[in-house]
């Protein structure tokens, strides 16, 4: 039997809904000691995706401020 959160980790996956991913991965994660490579991808997986989109806002934002548009 597949363990629930790793089948709504999955789906939140493929849904792109990467918050929703990585609030399903904190119980299932604090419930391990070690990691398999696939775990460690997908709370990977869910950290890129809700990282980069902030990043590029900020980078953004910072070039603005530099070309005095703010």
């Amino acid at each position: 039997m597949v363990d629930p959160n790793l089948f709504m980790i999955k789906l939140a996956e493929q849904a792109d809904r990467f918050e929703d991913m990585l609030e399903f991965l904190k119980p299932f994660l604090k419930s391990k000691d070690h990691f398999t490579p696939d775990e460690r991808n997908m709370l990977s997986v869910a950290f890129k995706n809700l990282v980069t989109p902030k990043r590029t806002t900020w980078r953004q934002l910072q070039r603005f401020e530099q070309q005095n548009v703010i």
